[in-house]
C-alpha cells in the first residue's frame, strides 16, 4: 500500500514502488533510505564499505555476473551467489553475508540453475552463514519480515531481529502494516538495541495513528489506514 494524497498537495517520492503520490501525511526521511539495514531488500552488490550485511532477496533468476563457487569475489550479484551457494531458493529468502580475504583465484561452478565463472585473484571475497546457523544465532526463530505488508494478512507469530538501525514507522502500537517490523518492535520497547524475538499479532485497522518517541526511536502520526500490526514479548 502507498501513502495517499492530501489537500495540501504534499508531494513524496515513494521509493518502494517507484511512483510519486501525494502524503496525507509527509514520509519520514527514513523511508527515503537507502535499502542496507538488518533484513531489507538486498543491494546488487555488497558495498565496499559494508563488511557483513542481513538482507531479503526476491525472485531471482539467472543471468546475473558472479564468480566463485561458496567463495566469491565482493562484486558477485549477492541474491544470485546465495542462490548458487544453495542458502535461499531462487523464490527469494533472508540471508546473511559478510566478507573474508581475497583469494588468489576463484572456480566456477554449475549450481541451482545458477553459473558462475572462474577468475583469478581479487582483493575481497564474500561468503554466506549457513541457513540453520543464521537461524540459531537469531534465536532460533525466523527473521522477521521487514514490513508486516509482506507476510499473508491475519499472521501471527514470533520472528527474530538483528539491531533495527533504519526503517519507517508509523503509530504507537498498533502500528500501521507498511512500517518497518524490528524498528517498531524497538519503539514499543519489546527488544533492546541489539535485536531480539519479537511476538507480532494482527490488529484492526485504525482511523488515525498517534506518532510518538520512544526507546530512541520516532515514529509518525497518521491517518486512516487499513491494516495493522501489534508487537509484544513472545
Amino acid at each position: 500500500m502507498n501513502r495517499r494524497s492530501s489537500a495540501v498537495s504534499f508531494v513524496v517520492a515513494c521509493s518502494l514502488a517507484g511512483l510519486a503520490a501525494t502524503a496525507l501525511y509527509p514520509a519520514p526521511a527514513e523511508a527515503q533510505r537507502s535499502p542496507l539495514a538488518q533484513g531489507e531488500s538486498c543491494p546488487t552488490r555488497l558495498r565496499p564499505d559494508l563488511d557483513e550485511l542481513t538482507c531479503t532477496c526476491g525472485k531471482t533468476e539467472g543471468g546475473a555476473n558472479m564468480w566463485g563457487t561458496d567463495v566469491y569475489t565482493d562484486d558477485s550479484s549477492l541474491c544470485h551467489a546465495a542462490v548458487h551457494a544453495g542458502v535461499i531458493p531462487a523464490s527469494g529468502g533472508t540471508l546473511r553475508v559478510r566478507t573474508i580475504a581475497g583469494q588468489s583465484s576463484y572456480r566456477g561452478s554449475a549450481r541451482n540453475g545458477m553459473v558462475t565463472g572462474d577468475y583469478g585473484s581479487w582483493t575481497r571475497s564474500i561468503v554466506f552463514d549457513d541457513p540453520a546457523a543464521l537461524a540459531k544465532s537469531l534465536g532460533g526463530v525466523p527473521l522477521c519480515p521487514v514490513l508486516y505488508d509482506a507476510v499473508p494478512e491475519g499472521w501471527s507469530g514470533d520472528c527474530s531481529c538483528e539491531a533495527p538501525r533504519t526503517g519507517p514507522v508509523w503509530g504507537t502500537n498498533p502500528y500501521t502494516s507498511d512500517s518497518a517490523v524490528c524498528r517498531a518492535a524497538r519503539h514499543a520497547g519489546v527488544i533492546g538495541a541489539n535485536g531480539g524475538v519479537v511476538h507480532v499479532s494482527p490488529a484492526p485497522g485504525q482511523q488515525s495513528y498517534a506518532g510518538s518517541v520512544r526507546n530512541g526511536v520516532t515514529s509518525d502520526s497518521y491517518g486512516p489506514w487499513s491494516r495493522s500490526f501489534r508487537v509484544s514479548t513472545p
